[in-house]
């Protein structure tokens, strides 16, 4: 193997040659899932997620680049960039993913807070009790099936 240079490569990567490769690697990422054992602790749990959200994050890039939608690509590749440093540091520190819990642990709690406070619409779910609303749709349904079939 060569030692990297600053200079251009003679055949830059063109735009075909890159999606092409994109779907490969989620080609063979996707026929391989299936062979991946399950995980037999927390470690391999978090990798074997952070894995697949590469391989998502990989096939959401493909797709974009097939339907034209370049503008969410630098999402999407800033995710898998985040995957793939979680998986880094998984390996580094097999205690790692203890901090990916408390960091989610962290945004669902300010989320909470959020809701049990009146006047967010879109967070009412987590906040109003779903069981009377629940109730009232299914006796909604019984009763308009029932006076259908009177």
């Amino acid at each position: 193997m060569s030692a990297p240079t600053d200079q251009l490569p003679d055949h830059p990567l063109t735009d075909a040659a890159l999606s092409e490769i994109v779907n490969a690697v989620h080609a063979l990422a996707v026929a391989t899932a299936p062979r991946l054992s399950a995980p037999r602790d927390y470690t391999e749990h978090y990798a074997l997620l952070l894995y697949f959200t590469l391989i998502e994050c990989c096939g959401s890039v493909a797709l974009l680049r097939e339907q034209s939608r370049v503008a969410g690509v630098a999402a999407v590749v800033r995710s898998a960039l985040d995957a793939f440093v979680d998986i880094k540091n998984l390996l580094s520190d097999p205690e790692y993913w203890r901090s990916l819990e408390a960091a989610d642990s962290y945004e669902w709690k300010k989320i909470l807070e959020s809701a049990s406070v009146p006047g967010n619409t879109f967070l009412d779910g987590l906040r109003i009790d779903p069981k009377p609303r629940l109730l009232r749709m299914i006796k909604d349904v019984i009763m308009h099936k029932d006076s259908k079939m009177s």
